[in-house]
């Protein structure tokens, strides 16, 4: 499974409320799997225009049912602690 290793603060992937250790299940309604590993992170590495909108499914610990979570990305600075 691909799982989230890192959330930078701040971050759009936190703001939608993507957390360390959810699994990947979707990506823009593609289930991930091994066989399509290369064109989900083909996804993940193109480059997004303002108005790109990615939804996730993903599966978190405790959760009994898949979230989805859509990220748009964005100009941010990162938290500090």
């Amino acid at each position: 499974p691909w799982r989230v290793q890192q959330v930078i603060p701040g971050s759009p992937a936190q703001t939608a409320g993507m957390k360390p250790d959810d699994i990947l299940t979707e990506i823009d309604g593609i289930p991930i799997r091994e066989a399509n590993s290369a064109e989900v992170l083909r996804r993940l590495l193109q480059p997004a225009s303002p108005t790109t909108r990615t939804r996730f499914q993903i599966l978190r610990k405790g959760s009994p049912e898949p979230r989805t979570l859509v990220i748009s990305p964005g100009v941010f600075s990162p938290e500090s602690v």
